[in-house]
Order: structure tokens, then sequence, then C-alpha cells
């Protein structure tokens, strides 16, 4: 992402703001987990499948959609 803002919390957790167009007036919520592919094989076998999966160094993210359209 090319416009993202990034905050570290004094009592853990971050806060990250991000630009995208193309879901204005929705909302992302994200979740840090241990054991991301066990949560999403979980998620899988109740009918939601991630909508993208990306890794770093640093992270592993799973995207999926609420009914909403919201991002989690």
């Amino acid at each position: 992402m090319s416009e993202v803002w990034e905050w570290s919390l004094p009592t853990g957790g971050v806060l990250q703001v991000f630009e995208d167009r193309k879901r204005a007036g929705a909302s992302s919520v994200t979740f840090s987990v241990k054991g991301l592919e066990r949560h999403v094989a979980q998620l899988a076998g109740r009918g939601i499948h991630a909508l993208d999966t990306s890794q770093s160094d640093q992270v592993r993210i799973a995207i999926v959609q609420d009914p909403d359209g919201n991002q989690v």
C-alpha cells in the first residue's frame, strides 16, 4: 500500500490507517493471531475464503470479507 500510516501504541498493538479509494465508505479491521494458516483453514471450513494472502519477513496476511463487504 503506497498510502499507509502506522503508529505503535504504548501498551501494545498498532494503529494503521490507509487509503483505498475503491473501498470508500467501507471499513477494514485487522487482527493479529498466531497460527494464521490454521485460522484460514477454519474459516474456509465455514465457507469464508481468503480474498488475498501476502507475506513479508515480518508478517503474513490473509484478507477475508464479511457479508457487508468490510475487510477483516
